[in-house]
């Protein structure tokens, strides 16, 4: 199997995750908690596989972060749909982020620089992103068994600091990609 198709395998996998999380029934946050552990494992799938078979391309440099952004978009949107604790600045700060660098990216290869993931992106932002996914997901699971539970200030402070997380990588990827870019024209 070739990265990208990996990669439309993630594709195919968003509204399946949507759909289990906006029923909210406890299978249903199971499957959609095991969803979204599947899609995390073949987006690590399909890097390492492009990198090791060497069969990298500027379309999946662009094709893959594509994809990561509609599912965690998706995902968050979900959660505020929900009434879940996520506020919808959060929801803005991740989507507004991913479609700058986005941006900034094409802008950079009409520039003639073509610029892979930076690591502030797949560590500082990306971890943080799923871990608050998860935290989420496992948090309103739980609530179906023990009502008490916080689930909504569990939510929010995960989010929270994934959104701080997600703006901070995105400062640095604009600031990098400045630098690239001002560096090769001057």
């Amino acid at each position: 199997m070739k990265p990208n198709q990996l990669t439309t395998i993630r594709l195919g996998l968003i509204l399946p995750i949507l759909i289990s999380q906006q029923i909210n029934t406890t299978i249903s946050l199971i499957v959609c908690f095991a969803l979204v552990i599947c899609h995390e494992i073949l987006d690590i799938a399909d890097g390492r596989l492009a990198r090791s078979t060497r069969q990298v391309t500027d379309f999946g440099k662009l094709y893959d972060p594509f994809v990561d952004s509609l599912c965690r978009f998706a995902l968050f949107l979900g959660f505020f749909g929900s009434g879940w604790g996520v506020s919808l600045w959060m929801v803005y700060t991740l989507f507004a982020r991913d479609i700058t660098v986005a941006y900034v990216r094409v802008y950079a290869a009409h520039s003639g620089v073509i610029v892979a993931a930076r690591w502030s992106g797949k560590y500082i932002k990306a971890i943080p992103q799923v871990l608050a996914q998860l935290v989420v997901l496992s948090a309103h699971l739980l609530k179906t068994r023990y009502p008490q539970l916080p689930a909504e200030q569990i939510t929010y402070w995960s989010v929270f600091v994934a959104t701080i997380f997600t703006a901070a990588s995105g400062l640095d990827y604009i600031c990098s990609v400045g630098k690239t870019i001002n560096k090769r024209t001057h």
